[in-house]
């Protein structure tokens, strides 16, 4: 019984660093641009702004890991994800 309660929580800690980190991913990418643009771009030569520009407008879209491109990784998901397990 130990043995599969420590292999459980070992699993489930696994499991909790694959969430955290995507979920950390998720968050400092929807501050990406913000940090960007509140940076000296506007000082640099044309071409550097034009690349600064297109930067920030890719980063609009916060980086997301996804699950079967319906299930998006964060902290919430394995909370739901865990509570299904549970029931």
């Amino acid at each position: 019984f130990l043995f599969i309660g420590t292999h459980l929580l070992s699993m489930l800690f696994r499991l909790f660093l694959f969430y955290y980190y995507a979920n950390e991913t998720l968050i400092l990418s929807e501050n990406l641009g913000q940090a960007v643009w509140e940076s000296d771009w506007y000082l640099m030569p044309l071409n550097v702004k034009f690349m600064v520009l297109v930067f920030i407008q890719r980063t609009q879209k916060p980086l997301k890991f996804v699950l079967g491109r319906f299930y998006v990784m964060s902290l919430q998901s394995l909370i739901s994800l865990l509570r299904v397990a549970y029931s």
